[in-house]
């Protein structure tokens, strides 16, 4: 019984609260917000990769560089920024992407476009 707390404990210790960039403190069991929630998942990078292509690349390009009159450099963008891009997106965003991807989705694109 002590291992099955100890791990339960270790789980726990996982989410540690705080944003994957070391930004404001989260609830990763039930947060106030999606977006909150979105944060404190663990990004698939090599899915993520695969969510651009479908979802992101016909706007801001194979290299996310952008493209002129369609969508911005989005090279390097921190996590958070990328979710909250595209929880309130910005006028001229032609989808709702909030409400067609999963929150695994949003947190994987979100962990690939940190790595770019």
């Amino acid at each position: 019984m002590r291992i099955v707390a100890w791990l339960g404990l270790g789980l726990l210790a996982a989410c540690d609260g705080t944003e994957g960039d070391g930004g404001s403190p989260t609830d990763c069991e039930g947060g106030a917000s999606r977006t909150e929630d979105i944060l404190c998942l663990e990004p698939d990078t090599v899915n993520g990769a695969d969510v651009y292509v479908a979802r992101c690349q016909v706007c801001h390009g194979t290299d996310a560089s952008g493209l002129t009159g369609l969508g911005s450099d989005i090279r390097g963008k921190a996590a958070s920024e990328t979710v909250d891009t595209i929880m309130d997106p910005p006028a001229g965003m032609t989808e709702s992407l909030q409400d067609i991807m999963t929150n695994q989705e949003i947190a994987d694109v979100a962990g690939y476009l940190e790595t770019l």
